[in-house]
């Protein structure tokens, strides 16, 4: 499969037709540490060139049956970067870690008054 300007690929359920990161990807150090991420989905949509720094994507862990999905919308020239940024919240799911919320970011959707006094009291 290749990627060229205008192309999209999405998900459809039909095990013929799904596109996973192993048909575009190779990154042989992170696959042999996370053998996982070979078989997540994609869904990505490549922006016109004009649109480059304004890409965007997010990580779908897996649920259920459902295998996990990266979807990303970007120009040839952001794709790696944002591919590598999605890569990372698989990552962070599948070690459990933070995934990659601030402190700031919970105060600042949830408005919370013993989260923001916490924050004020810890200096973050």
């Amino acid at each position: 499969k290749t990627i060229r300007p205008g192309h999209y690929t999405h998900k459809i359920d039909d095990p013929w037709t799904r596109t996973t990161w192993s048909d575009f990807f190779s990154f042989p150090e992170l696959e042999r540490a996370y053998p996982g991420i070979k078989d997540v989905d994609l869904d990505i949509t490549i922006l016109p060139p004009e649109w480059t720094k304004k890409a965007t994507g997010y990580w779908q862990p897996q649920w259920g049956d459902t295998p996990g999905r990266i979807v990303i919308h970007s120009t040839l020239k952001d794709l790696r970067s944002v591919v590598a940024h999605e890569a990372q919240h698989f990552v962070q799911t599948e070690e459990s870690f933070a995934l990659g919320m601030s402190f700031q970011h919970v105060v600042d959707s949830q408005h919370l008054p013993q989260v923001e006094r916490w924050v004020q009291e810890n200096e973050y």
